[in-house]
């Protein structure tokens, strides 16, 4: 028991000649005579200087991988977002394209007014997509409370579609969704 306490010590701050404080670890035990009797204290002062200098410099290189690390992964998500969205865009681009030449033709007759309209539903369901993908990530950025509430399962999927896809990327993994 006498040892435990030994052990336990406290932490305060000790003041150089030259004004410079540093902290100090103290070790106090009673001292007991042969009869079992305490005669006073016994005291151990340590300079734990160096070690609380090795601790801050290993808590800042903590700080800087974390920061690394994070700045990775935003950079690799940027990456993802990046392909993720060119694809309903380069489809936005192409369904637009063919409108445009469509409409170029002159007067459209019954078959091309239908194609028209195939394209311009089609541009509308790509733009949705890259919107779902643009959301779900802000969704996913933001922090907020979480609030619960029913969602219709289809709903769901098409919410964390992008962000699933996302992440089998990364990871190289097929989906089939």
């Amino acid at each position: 028991s006498l040892m435990q306490e030994a052990r336990e010590g406290f932490e305060t701050t000790f003041m150089r000649r030259n004004g410079e404080r540093f902290p100090v670890l103290i070790f106090e035990a009673p001292l007991v005579d042969g009869s079992g009797q305490q005669a006073g204290w016994m005291s151990a002062v340590l300079d734990v200087s160096a070690q609380r200098r090795v601790e801050e410099l290993s808590r800042q290189q903590q700080e800087r991988l974390q920061a690394s690390a994070r700045l990775a992964t935003v950079g690799e998500m940027a990456s993802l977002l990046s392909h993720e969205l060119n694809q309903p865009l380069a489809a936005i681009a192409s369904y637009a394209a063919g409108t445009l030449n469509l409409l170029g033709e002159g007067a459209p007759d019954a078959q091309t007014l239908a194609m028209l309209e195939q394209a311009a539903q089609r541009i509308a369901e790509q733009a949705e997509r890259a919107g779902r993908v643009i959301k779900s990530v802000h969704d996913f950025v933001r922090r907020r409370e979480q609030a619960r509430e029913p969602v219709r399962v289809d709903v769901l999927f098409d919410a964390v579609l992008p962000l699933v896809r996302l992440q089998a990327r990364k990871s190289g993994t097929r989906n089939e969704v």
